[in-house]
């Protein structure tokens, strides 16, 4: 699905979250759904063909959405997934020099790291 950049398929979903006062999303986005390249998480990118290493670059962006009466409005872009925390445990921020293990699948080997 595209939308042209007009926003005309966003879609609002309503999180329920009782006790929480602030939702923080992280949304991965496109221009086209059939887009194999130009795809950012948190604002952040692995590069165009050819470019990539598996890295993301750039600086990862979290937006704060507020809650109130046990639901939280995320507006999710079209085409697009919002990835959304309710907690601040569950955030997990990788940086520029952090040591990060990677993993393949590899046909009939599984997962290798």
């Amino acid at each position: 699905m595209s939308d042209g950049g007009t926003g005309n398929l966003a879609y609002t979903a309503r999180v329920g979250a009782q006790g929480v006062t602030t939702a923080r999303v992280r949304y991965l986005t496109t221009s086209k759904i059939t887009n194999k390249f130009n795809i950012t998480y948190a604002n952040q990118h692995f590069g165009g063909q050819y470019e990539a290493d598996g890295l993301l670059k750039g600086e990862q962006v979290t937006e704060e959405v507020p809650c109130t009466g046990g639901a939280c409005a995320i507006k999710v872009p079209a085409p697009g997934v919002a990835v959304v925390f309710l907690t601040d445990d569950l955030i997990f921020d990788a940086k520029a020099g952090d040591s990060i293990t990677t993993c393949v699948i590899c046909g009939r080997l599984g997962w290798r790291c």
